[in-house]
């Protein structure tokens, strides 16, 4: 998950900045159009919306190579981690300003194996890199990926529970994107024009995927050939703005599904059908996030202006967590749960009820990911990699 702010650099569009965009757009417009109703001016101008292959056993241990990304950010802080944090690696060795790294996905199965998404490259070229070595190295994993004219890139990962050599790509381009031979060469699945919001996999069939768009729920059974539209009980994508799907793994049926001025939906046919489970939240909240705690079942929304609240049941009830915003929760072992927050790191070792400050890395931290032994890896504005045992 990828923090809004991140500098003053050439592209103003991250994830999170364009569901608060997209919810300020929702709300000028339905101001607009109650003004021109009653006859009152309105004082601003209208708002306008902007085949699998067989997979390898093992990952290739060279992939081809690639220019350099340029730099485009201004420097990060060279102060030395904070306590206990230790170095993996670089993206690339010969920038101290990039790129930065908005998403990070480990194999489980070979977790010396690990993938970064990035933002700003050379030539707008959609950046993934790999690396087979703990992350002390890194390669450019592009082949296949197409280039984009708005300066953003890879967003977000999924790996593929039960073929590793299995993994997704989405960000701010078109279409969803597949790699069956660990990022190697890369291919675009059936759904090839609009951005791709969120996607998570049926850990029993891997062959059901799900993607959130901005126009709603789509899902695919056979691998992403094909896809359909669920969930015609939802809000339309033009009175809300969708910006968050998660999947329990343990009943994997079970959806849930956050949106800006709607709140939180969850479904238990496996997005035929949902209700809003809102109990608790303000009203018409502005998300920035959901996330989801495999071990708790705890469920977790960042509401803007209101900080974070907390879920136990499934989102039958919300009560608030904490008066601070929590820009991204990713769940380790052993229970213990990381945020992102606008300046600062925090973990909780409680499911969610209290959290303490990490002493920080320094280094613009934009994206965690839990390793398997323990610990969490984070991703920084420069393109380094750390990791915190």
């Amino acid at each position: 998950m990828l923090q809004a702010s991140i500098g003053s650099t050439l592209v103003p569009t991250t994830r999170r900045s364009l569901s608060r965009w997209m919810a300020t757009a929702l709300l000028l417009a339905s101001t607009l159009a109650a003004c021109r109703a009653s006859g009152t001016p309105a004082g601003a101008p209208p708002v306008s919306a902007p085949a699998a292959t067989s997979s390898p056993s093992a990952p290739p241990d060279a992939l081809p190579t690639a220019p350099a990304p340029r730099s485009t950010l201004p420097s990060a802080a060279s102060d030395a981690p904070g306590a206990g944090w230790r170095q993996l690696g670089q993206l690339v060795h010969s920038s101290a300003n990039g790129p930065t790294v908005a998403t990070l996905a480990i194999d489980v199965v070979a977790p010396t194996t690990l993938y970064a998404g990035t933002l700003y490259t050379i030539d707008n070229q959609i950046g993934v890199y790999r690396s087979s070595d703990g992350g002390a190295r890194w390669q450019p994993a592009t082949h296949g990926l197409p280039t984009t004219t708005d300066g953003t890139g890879v967003e977000g990962f999924v790996i593929d529970p039960q073929h590793p050599a299995t993994l997704y790509a989405f960000g701010h381009f078109d279409g969803l994107w597949r790699s069956d031979d660990y990022g190697a060469h890369w291919q675009l699945t059936g759904l090839k024009t609009g951005y791709v919001n969120a996607l998570v996999l049926d850990p029993r069939t891997p062959h059901t995927l799900y993607v959130l768009t901005g126009d709603g729920v789509q899902r695919s059974t056979d691998d992403g050939t094909n896809w359909q539209h669920i969930g015609a009980d939802l809000p339309e994508g033009t009175s809300v703005a969708f910006v968050s799907l998660r999947i329990d793994p343990q009943q994997p049926d079970t959806l849930y599904l956050g949106a800006s001025f709607g709140g939180v939906f969850r479904s238990a046919d496996a997005g035929e059908h949902w209700s809003a489970m809102n109990s608790g939240l303000p009203d018409q909240p502005v998300l920035d996030g959901l996330f989801l705690d495999p071990q708790s079942h705890s469920l977790y929304v960042d509401v803007t202006g209101a900080g974070l609240y907390r879920s136990m049941d499934g989102g039958g009830h919300w009560s608030q967590a904490s008066d601070q915003e929590y820009l991204a929760i990713t769940p380790a072992t052993g229970g213990i749960l990381y945020a992102i927050m606008h300046s600062s790191l925090a973990r909780s070792t409680d499911s969610g009820a209290s959290w303490q400050p990490v002493d920080a890395v320094r280094c613009g931290v934009q994206a965690l990911a839990p390793m398997p032994s323990g610990g969490i890896a984070a991703g920084c504005l420069d393109g380094r990699i750390y990791v915190l045992q």
